[in-house]
């Protein structure tokens, strides 16, 4: 019955992850444009924006995966999860300012580094456990799992704001090479 319900909070976790960060990513990749125009000026601006809007789905999947691990109490394998990722960004952003790529190269080998790094962290869930995500046991369950993680989101997103706001100001009133130096 754990079982069950621990495949139930990843299915969960999952569809929710999946579905939101889509949709935060097409909403991101739409409005990017209007970003630039707003902010840097800078065209390339738009086309890294956009790659970044297509890094986050991969990005968010792979907490969960990594969260899925610390929840099973495995150190192990998150750490795994977490050193590859870190190791691939590096390779392939580095790789990619190294052969001389500009920021749009060196953000879609970022994009290209979250993709891999979802499917190396994939394949060591399921090869390293019985964890496979499945249907919430029952509504009570999933009301539980929106009354935790509801407050959490909101206020992840508020902090990730207020410990960016510096960085947006100085992306609007002043130039790209400002926030450079910045």
């Amino acid at each position: 019955d754990d079982r069950r319900r621990q495949n139930g909070v990843l299915g969960f976790a999952t569809v929710t992850t999946v579905l939101t960060s889509i949709v935060l990513s097409v909403v991101l990749f739409l409005v990017a444009p209007a970003i630039t125009s707003r902010t840097l000026q800078e065209p390339a601006l738009t086309t890294v924006i956009q790659l970044f809007s297509v890094a986050m789905p991969f990005q968010a999947m792979t907490r969960v995966v990594s969260s899925s691990f610390r929840g099973i109490e495995s150190p192990l394998d998150r750490a795994v999860v977490s050193g590859t990722s870190h190791l691939l960004r590096l390779a392939l952003v580095g790789g990619a300012v190294v052969l001389g790529y500009t920021l749009v190269g060196a953000t879609a080998a970022y994009a290209l580094s979250t993709a891999t790094a979802l499917l190396v962290a994939i394949v060591l869930l399921f090869s390293r456990t019985e964890l496979r995500p499945a249907r919430p046991v029952d509504r009570e369950h999933v009301r539980e799992l929106l009354n935790y993680s509801l407050p959490l989101t909101v206020s992840r997103g508020g902090n990730l704001l207020y410990n960016r706001v510096d960085l947006f100001m100085v992306g609007i009133f002043l130039g790209a090479s400002d926030v450079g130096i910045y």
